[in-house]
């Protein structure tokens, strides 16, 4: 069986005095050449040096020493140890003695409690004028939100589209894409779109597409129309704007009446 205990060393000790006890802890040297070297101590298996190649310009010797470590063991009998201490003596504490009630202080808590201290209100001098109305003037200004014109909404579109069924010039004097006119155009072939339907939806994608959708939406409309020689419609969308009203097949009947039959075809 293997013994796993330090090794130790046990004194006799028969008389009072400083006892010291020597310990050569075990050592071992090495050469390190220029070429490197690997070592592994003899004290321990689990030790194992290494240099590697030109760690050194020269060689030199180094040492390996195991740590001192020793165990002084003495023993001592009880009765010694009895002798050496004297017994402890505990004082024995007094009775706390009790405590009379303070009735000056008791006294003076109740008067506390029946007369309360009243708040004082610091007076402020009035403000002039000119420094209220400055504080109470608001220093963002009023946000104000356009409301988009009821010639845009998605019923005037649609009569609008009924009146210039030529969707795909009107996207180009609106200045749309050229890419978004060619799929628009495929979209309608392939769906078996009409030219009302195809010009409605090139009027619902402009209208996401702009910002201002008031004055400035009616404005560029008017100009496309006039542009591919719509003026009368231009003329009718113009003036329903300024009325805030939308586009009806009303207002439009006025444009068809002064057109012929040609626009009563396509109402119907």
């Amino acid at each position: 069986m293997l013994d796993t205990t330090p090794p130790s060393v046990e004194l006799e000790v028969d008389r009072l005095g400083v006892f010291i006890v020597t310990f050569t802890p075990k050592k071992e040297l090495f050469d390190v050449t220029p070429q490197g070297c690997l070592y592994n101590a003899h004290i321990s298996r689990y030790i194992s040096v290494r240099f590697p190649k030109k760690a050194s310009d020269k060689s030199f010797q180094c040492a390996i020493q195991e740590a001192a470590t020793f165990t002084l063991k003495i023993d001592i009998d009880e009765e010694t140890v009895r002798a050496y201490f004297r017994p402890e003596v505990i004082p024995e504490e007094p009775e706390p003695e009790k405590e009379k009630p303070n009735l000056d202080l008791l006294n003076s808590m109740t008067q506390k409690e029946t007369t309360p201290v009243l708040p004082t209100i610091q007076k402020f001098k009035p403000l002039p004028p000119l420094v209220m109305e400055r504080l109470m003037k608001p220093t963002r200004k009023p946000l104000i939100v356009d409301k988009e014109s009821k010639c845009l909404s998605g019923k005037s579109l649609m009569n609008i589209a009924k009146m210039v069924p030529e969707g795909l010039t009107l996207a180009v004097h609106l200045d749309l894409p050229d890419s978004t006119i060619t799929g628009l155009g495929f979209d309608a072939i392939s769906n078996g779109l009409s030219m009302t339907d195809v010009t409605y939806k090139i009027l619902l994608y402009w209208k996401r597409k702009i910002k201002d959708k008031n004055d400035g939406a009616i404005d560029r409309l008017t100009d496309a129309l006039r542009e591919m020689g719509r003026s009368d419609i231009a003329t009718v969308v113009y003036e329903r704007h300024k009325a805030c009203k939308e586009m009806t097949p009303d207002a439009i009947g006025e444009v068809l009446t002064q057109r012929g039959t040609e626009g009563t075809s396509i109402l119907t």
